[in-house]
C-alpha cells in the first residue's frame, strides 16, 4: 500500500497583474510520504505560501496535477474538497485569526460545529490539547485577553481538533518572540510525532527547517528541489 500522501506533477501557478502574468510556481514535481516533516524554505515572495495553499486545497493550480491520498484533486467535486479540507487537513497561519467575541473553548469547537461532529468528544479533546499546550487554565477565557503566544497556541490547537492527517503551517511563529516560537514548535513537533501525522511548514527559521526530515527549497529560478536531511 502506498504511503504517499501528497504528489504533484508539473504544478504551476501564475497570477495576472494588469497586463503582466507573474509565474510564481513553475513545473513543481513533489512527493511527500505519510509521517514526513517537511520544511519549505526560500526568500520572501518566492511562492512558499502559494505552494502550501495549493497543497492544502485553499487555492487551485493554474495547471498541473495535485494528488492527495492518491486522489486527483482536479476531479473532486466541491463538497468532496470541503470534506477533505475539514476532515484530513489542518491549517496554522502566521496570524491566529481567532474570533475575539468567543472564548477559547468556543473557538476550538468551531471546526467541529462546521463538520457536524460529536461535541462531547470535541470538548474532551479540546481539554486534552489545551493541557498538552499548557493552556488548560485558559479554556473559558476570552480570546481578547490572551497574549500573542497564547493566541497562536490556541490557533494551533484549533488546527489539530479534527486529528488531521496533514498539518500545514505557514510561518506559524512569524509574529512570536524566540522563546514563544520555540515553545510552539516543540509542542507541534511532539504532537506530529505522537500522531504520526505529516507536517509541512513554510519558514525562514533555519533551526526549525533543520528539524524536519525533508527540506524543499524554492529558488529564484522557480526550480523546486528536495533535500533529505
Amino acid at each position: 500500500m502506498s504511503t504517499i500522501c501528497i504528489q504533484t506533477e508539473q504544478l504551476c501557478r501564475s497570477f495576472v497583474e494588469g497586463q503582466t502574468v507573474r509565474n510564481v510556481l513553475v513545473h513543481v514535481n513533489l512527493i511527500i510520504e505519510t509521517g514526513e516533516t517537511v520544511a519549505i524554505v526560500g526568500p520572501s515572495g518566492i511562492g512558499k505560501s502559494t505552494l502550501l495553499h495549493i497543497l492544502g486545497l485553499l487555492d487551485r493550480p493554474t495547471s498541473g496535477t495535485l494528488y492527495l491520498f492518491g486522489k486527483d484533486t482536479q476531479t473532486m467535486k466541491p463538497m468532496e474538497v470541503i470534506q477533505m479540507r475539514n476532515k484530513d487537513l489542518g491549517f496554522i497561519f502566521q496570524f491566529h485569526h481567532l474570533l475575539p467575541e468567543f472564548t477559547v473553548l468556543e473557538n476550538l469547537l468551531m471546526p467541529i460545529y462546521i463538520s457536524k461532529g460529536n461535541i462531547h468528544w470535541a470538548k474532551e479533546r479540546a481539554k486534552h490539547l489545551l493541557k498538552h499546550f499548557g493552556l488548560e487554565s485558559r479554556i473559558n477565557s476570552s480570546v481578547a485577553v490572551l497574549s500573542g503566544g497564547e493566541a497562536q497556541r490556541v490557533a494551533t490547537i484549533r488546527a489539530l481538533m479534527n486529528e488531521p492527517k496533514i498539518v500545514f503551517a505557514d510561518e506559524p511563529t512569524g509574529n512570536l518572540d524566540m522563546h514563544q516560537g520555540n515553545l510552539l514548535m516543540e509542542l507541534l513537533f511532539d504532537y506530529i510525532q505522537a500522531k504520526q501525522a505529516t507536517l509541512l511548514i513554510a519558514t525562514h527559521n533555519i533551526n526549525f527547517a533543520n528539524r524536519c526530515s525533508k527540506i524543499i527549497r524554492l529558488g529564484s529560478e522557480q526550480i523546486l528541489t528536495n533535500k533529505v536531511t
